[in-house]
């Protein structure tokens, strides 16, 4: 079937079931293996691995009643809402999410959620907020000549809760997850006017020098990988390296490319980093990225490029070289997300009811868009990132946006 066929087919099936035309209704499922099956008589679709009961997702497995000063203002529901993305497993078909951040959430546990078995899992607690950051230094304001410090836990062994964006990668190489970590979540913080803590080895630095971190993590639960013990963090580079690599804080994102390299960085700079090389030397640069804000990063076997979309922009860059290439716009509700299909095109989800394509080879490419109000995700946050995932072998996407919701299940018309 030709991509322009497929395309009109897709919106005619979204119009239709929206407007009561078709029968159709969203299925339900155990797992993926059981949503695959009841999509299967679809021409395409959406099914719902979801809980029973009232907790559906996440939200089964957060920590029952977090300290304050961890829970901070929104508490574990931002792990997923709070401008945080996903690490994603293919082999295994496990997703693995974690962060907080800003005000909204101090706790930095790891969740995973078996794609086959419909299962949720958290893989650690919260961290103790054992440790400071000046979050306001003396004589810094007028009236408060005093410093304002804020709990975190101890950033040289774990990261601090903070908003992942596009931060989060699986390595094929290593079988662990790597993390940009940048600001700790500021949310649980007091006026320290008595210099109760001026000379405390616990307070670490200023805010981003003191938390800003590469981390690696051991997902499994049993078996060493990488040189670190099961369920196990480690701090690869801190900030001054970064820093020396050319790396600024910024919007961070991640990408693996065909050879088990990762790139990361943030707007301003990207390196490549082989992740079973630790050592200051491994780092190289890689791009120069546009300023265009928050996005996703993706690597395209196909092509041999790696996409970047922004808030208004779709960015291509040569993985060989980093060279950007391309330039495309974006202005379309994208849910700062991306996920590449098998036939080569770039589709975003916004993390409820629409579907964005884009086939980047036509040669005037053009964002084609289906709703499927009604007959798909109805609630969600459209700040998805790294929660909307391709999974080749099926022909299927995986992506969650909200704890209210389970994972969803898209069957793309073929």
């Amino acid at each position: 079937m030709s991509k322009p066929y497929r395309y009109l087919l897709l919106s005619l099936a979204a119009w239709l079931t929206c407007n009561g035309s078709l029968a159709a209704t969203v299925a339900q499922g155990r797992n993926l293996p059981d949503c695959v099956t009841k999509l299967s008589g679809m021409a395409s679709g959406w099914c719902e691995i979801r809980l029973p009961g009232s907790k559906p997702s996440i939200s089964s497995v957060w920590p029952s009643s977090p300290p304050a000063k961890i829970r901070m203002e929104t508490g574990p529901r931002s792990v997923l809402i709070a401008w945080n993305s996903a690490a994603f497993d293919a082999r295994r078909r496990l997703l693995y999410f974690t962060g907080g951040g800003h005000r909204d959430y101090g706790g930095n546990e790891v969740y995973r959620f078996d794609l086959n078995k419909g299962s949720w899992r958290r893989l650690t607690e919260p961290s103790a907020l054992t440790h400071l950051f000046i979050g306001a230094d003396y004589h810094k304001r007028a009236d408060k000549p005093w410093r304002r410090l804020c709990w975190m836990p101890d950033t040289r062994k774990v990261p601090a809760s903070a908003h992942t964006y596009d931060g989060l990668q699986f390595s094929r190489r290593t079988d662990t997850l790597f993390y940009y970590a940048m600001r700790a979540a500021n949310g649980a913080c007091f006026e320290d006017r008595d210099d109760r803590y001026r000379a405390s080895p616990l307070v670490l630095g200023e805010r981003t020098p003191a938390s800003a971190g590469w981390y690696e993590f051991n997902p499994s639960t049993t078996e060493k990988r990488n040189g670190l013990a099961p369920l196990a963090w480690r701090r690869v580079f801190d900030y001054e390296q970064l820093r020396a690599f050319g790396v600024e804080t910024g919007f961070p994102v991640t990408a693996e490319l065909n050879d088990g390299r990762i790139v990361f960085g943030s707007r301003h700079r990207t390196l490549i980093y082989d992740p079973l090389d630790p050592s200051p030397q491994s780092p190289r640069a890689f791009s120069r990225q546009a300023d265009w804000g928050v996005g996703t990063m993706r690597f395209d076997p196909r092509r041999d490029l790696v996409w970047s979309i922004h808030r208004h922009r779709l960015l291509a860059f040569d993985a060989r070289n980093g060279r950007p290439v391309r330039e495309i716009k974006a202005d379309v509700d994208h849910g700062k997300s991306l996920a590449i299909a098998a036939d080569g095109d770039l589709v975003c989800w916004n993390g409820v009811s629409k579907i964005y394509r884009l086939d980047p080879d036509e040669d005037k490419p053009r964002w084609r868009s289906s709703d499927w109000r009604g007959n798909g995700p109805q609630v969600g946050d459209h700040r998805v990132y790294g929660k909307w995932v391709y999974i080749e072998d099926l022909g299927v996407f995986a992506g969650l946006s909200s704890e209210r919701t389970g994972v969803w299940i898209f069957k793309p018309p073929r």
